[in-house]
């Protein structure tokens, strides 16, 4: 299951033999526990996809530079491609 589609799953022992304030305790701790794990996993797709785009990026930029100098015949300084990144 996608975090998106889980629902919050209580020990139902535990939750029998506490009081009201015990409970809402009990709650607020698994609701942290799975936020927690819920922005973890976000924090993970986002560093998958990162690295994907910057991959892609570069894997682009090699290739027009391999036709623009099979084009005009000339290497490309990589002066002018380190200048552009900063």
């Amino acid at each position: 299951k996608t975090m998106s589609t889980q629902e919050m799953e209580f020990d139902a022992k535990t939750m029998r033999g506490l009081g009201d304030r015990s409970a809402m305790q009990y709650v607020e701790q698994r609701f942290q526990q799975q936020l927690q794990r819920a922005r973890a996993a976000f924090l993970q797709e986002f560093r998958n996809h990162s690295v994907v785009v910057e991959s892609e990026v570069k894997k682009i930029r090699e290739e027009l530079t391999e036709k623009l100098e099979a084009k005009y015949g000339e290497r490309i300084s990589q002066r002018s491609s380190s200048a552009s990144s900063s």
